[in-house]
């Protein structure tokens, strides 16, 4: 009967040892994990950023044509100005 117990204290044991070391790796993982989350973040809030300057200066540039004198057909300019303000909030 000693040995019984012994035999299932040990592989309890060895279980748990598996288990609780498998979190390890996992909860090791998860710093990197963040890092790789948090740059691809970065990168596309970069790369709105970079969208929202990009559509401004064409609407800018829009703008300063019909100042000129060239207008635009329809609602082109009011459409894109409405996408601006849209993607600016």
């Amino acid at each position: 009967m000693t040995a019984d117990v012994k035999e299932i204290r040990e592989s309890l044991e060895k279980q748990l040892k598996e288990g609780f070391g498998s979190l390890q790796v996992k909860y090791d993982a998860v710093p990197g994990e963040l890092e790789k989350g948090n740059a691809v973040a970065g990168d596309l809030k970069k790369q709105i950023d970079n969208q929202k300057g990009e559509l401004e200066r064409i609407i800018e540039q829009v703008q300063i044509l019909e100042e000129n004198g060239i207008k635009l057909r329809g609602q082109a300019l009011a459409d894109a100005i409405a996408y601006k303000d849209w993607v600016l909030s």
